[in-house]
């Protein structure tokens, strides 16, 4: 069927990085299909580039926030993860308790949007110039990060590797088996 020759076209691609996804999954409208057998294809190559075992290429993120100075040292780029078991009432990020994105009533606003880790690096990477110069990076935070672990984990080895800098922000909610990877 059209998946399997979506994951064979992955597998084949795989080397270019996760943004070969872009190529050749995508439904009529021009949103991303999120297909389980293309994420594990696209893993088998560049995760194993960056020393992934186990790989997720999807999150929902709920803001990409340049030029941040109080998350971490140095300029930071803070990309913000949808979902957080803990519903705390002093919470800042309310709108990103659910994992689901989310919409006002009327629909003028929304929060969360499916991004591929290459995506959120593409914008993460606009911002490089500053952390050379600062000693920032990266942050994650949310919500909680390890709503999202897996993409959280792979999102923090891709930037690793590509030598940026990063810094989480966590409660720390949740299994020590799952967040051991992440420190």
């Amino acid at each position: 069927d059209g998946a399997e020759s979506v994951v064979d076209l992955a597998d084949a691609h795989a080397g270019v990085g996760v943004n070969v996804l872009e190529e050749f999954v995508v439904d009529a409208a021009g949103d991303h299909v999120v297909h389980e057998a293309v994420q594990a294809a696209l893993c088998r190559g560049v995760g194993a580039a960056a020393g992934l075992r186990h790989c997720r290429a999807f999150g929902v993120v709920f803001n990409v926030q340049k030029f941040s100075i109080h998350d971490g040292p140095g300029v930071r780029t803070t990309v913000f993860l949808k979902g957080c078991p803990l519903r705390c009432q002093w919470c800042s990020t309310p709108e990103s308790q659910k994992r689901e994105i989310e919409s006002t009533l009327d629909g003028s606003i929304t929060y969360g949007k499916i991004m591929t880790v290459e995506e959120v690096l593409v914008e993460v990477r606009k911002d490089s110039i500053f952390y050379f110069h600062s000693g920032g990076g990266m942050t994650l935070s949310g919500g909680e990060i390890m709503a999202q672990h897996e993409f959280a984990l792979t999102l923090l080895r891709r930037a690793r590797f590509e030598a940026i800098d990063t810094a989480i922000e966590t409660s720390f909610f949740t299994k020590w088996e799952i967040a051991r990877p992440i420190f």
